[in-house]
């Protein structure tokens, strides 16, 4: 059978891993066997100029509610910001094991570039690990919201 499976959400990560580039064609919305939905793409990342220019594709992936957004707003071409943990898989092929890695997305933004040359960066799924830190940062350290009132 040539099927391959992605990780669900949840599974061991074995790194964090972010990476800019083009998307290599509109995204495919599906639902894994327990119905969750999950979004999947390919980025392009291209480093090197000229004959040193070398391109490596990632797998991507985006699981739960934001998903469907994802397929509805993203497309071929769009450059794209994703930030996940970089999963390990495998899947059998005509008797031999494959090993596969795929990005579980934790963010997705997308840039856009205005005609006055100018560009921003539009949020489209999830929370940057920056945001997460700036959280962590403001949280209260347990047990010190009862102190405050001594």
């Amino acid at each position: 059978m040539n099927q391959q499976t992605v990780p669900e959400q949840g599974a061991e990560a074995s790194a964090i891993t972010k990476v800019y580039g083009n998307m290599g064609a509109d995204p495919v919305l599906r639902q894994t066997s327990k119905g969750t939905p999950v979004v999947n793409f390919s980025v392009a990342h291209n480093e090197g100029e000229g004959e040193n220019r070398t391109t490596t594709w990632h797998r991507v992936s985006l699981f739960g509610k934001e998903a469907e957004k994802v397929s509805q707003t993203l497309k071929k071409g769009d450059f794209v910001n994703v930030e996940g943990e970089l999963r390990h898989g495998s899947y059998e092929k005509d008797g031999v094991e494959i090993q596969t890695s795929n990005i579980n997305a934790d963010y997705i933004s997308r840039c856009k570039f205005e005609e006055n040359g100018e560009k921003h960066w539009e949020r489209i799924a999830g929370v940057s690990a920056y945001v997460k830190a700036q959280r962590a940062k403001e949280a209260p350290v347990k047990g010190q919201e009862a102190d405050q009132g001594r």
